[in-house]
């Protein structure tokens, strides 16, 4: 394949071609997307090489595509060097088709892993906090995501990643507010949900919207099922769960909380992310200082604290076979600062 690559500037991979790159596997195919896994040959990174075949795609459709491929390529080169953002490295267009080459997520999406969480304490510190604060430096630099998902959330070495950034806007002026419905339907706040029933051109938002699909994830990762009755266990629907009517109508019932399962913390933090009215829905700001949140950034505090005191009390070993002194390091694993 003979074509021109453009690379993202902080690509570990400073000199990628076509014959640097060695196929691994087929990850994924559907009609006119294919996503395969690459290893580079000289720095031996992982690839996952995200294919769209132009051949497949009606011609009204391509134009659509092209549009949300190059906006998410702009979205990632404003996030270059993020932690907890998915790496772009390269990405290339040829006559058949656009290929978009990002870090391989060696444990896949939460999509897989959903119903895995034991405690309200594992998934604040693997998701939920992560997640907050990756959106909160998106919506500090005016960026929506718009389709916040377990399928466009990602897992390397159990960290979590936000990738997908397609259908993600920029907020340029305070007048410039996104106005067209995108996403994922399952996850679409009331007001876009409406906006795509009802069609109301003068139709505006901003990052509440972001806020909703936090709450539906978190609510499916506590109670393995949709929110207002939506399913039973593990996401069962007694009607088609993508029919957008079935879910507004589901929408409009009242959150359905089961007591035993949740804190009552936990119970506040869902409603302030799950509030129907997108003006009473909690920001990101508010979420991060919510107490759910600071009971558990407290005890990580903690925790960290008490393993310091330990290692600072602990006698050094002289006797190793290495003739060096050994500490036992004691630590909480952390999360990446953002900012």
């Amino acid at each position: 394949m003979n074509v021109k690559i453009n690379y993202n500037s902080s690509s570990p991979i400073t000199s990628a071609k076509d014959n640097k790159w060695k196929f691994i596997d087929e990850l994924y195919f559907e009609r006119f997307t294919k996503v395969s896994l690459y290893r580079n040959k000289k720095y031996k990174y992982y690839g996952a090489l995200k294919q769209y075949i132009k051949t497949n795609i009606s011609k009204d459709y391509l134009k659509k595509k092209i549009v949300y491929i190059e906006n998410e390529i702009k979205i990632n080169k404003m996030l270059n060097g993020i932690p907890n953002i998915v790496p772009l490295w390269f990405y290339y267009e040829t006559n058949k088709e656009f290929g978009l080459m990002t870090k391989y997520m060696n444990g896949g999406t939460l999509l897989n892993i959903m119903f895995d969480y034991k405690s309200e304490f594992d998934i604040i510190h693997d998701i939920i906090y992560p997640l907050l604060t990756t959106i909160r430096f998106l919506h500090k630099n005016n960026i929506v995501h718009r389709d916040l998902k377990p399928a466009n959330l990602f897992i390397h070495n159990k960290k979590l990643y936000v990738g997908d950034f397609g259908y993600s806007y920029v907020i340029n002026k305070p007048c410039n507010l996104p106005d067209k419905v995108v996403g994922t339907i399952q996850y679409m706040a009331p007001e876009l949900l409406e906006n795509y029933l009802e069609f109301n051109k003068s139709f505006n938002y901003s990052f509440e919207i972001d806020i909703w699909s936090i709450g539906i994830i978190l609510y499916e990762l506590i109670f393995h099922m949709k929110p207002f009755g939506w399913s039973n266990y593990r996401n069962i629907c007694v009607e088609n769960p993508c029919n957008p009517i079935f879910i507004r109508k589901c929408i409009n019932n009242n959150l359905k909380i089961d007591k035993n399962k949740i804190s009552e913390d936990c119970e506040d933090f869902l409603k302030k992310c799950l509030h129907k009215d997108p003006r009473k829905r909690y920001t990101i700001k508010k979420l991060l200082e919510h107490k759910w949140i600071s009971k558990y950034l407290n005890k990580i505090n903690d925790y960290n604290s008490k393993c310091h005191q330990e290692v600072l009390q602990t006698p050094m070993n002289r006797h190793s076979n290495s003739g060096k002194q050994v500490v036992r390091m004691c630590c909480w694993k952390n999360h990446s600062s953002i900012y």
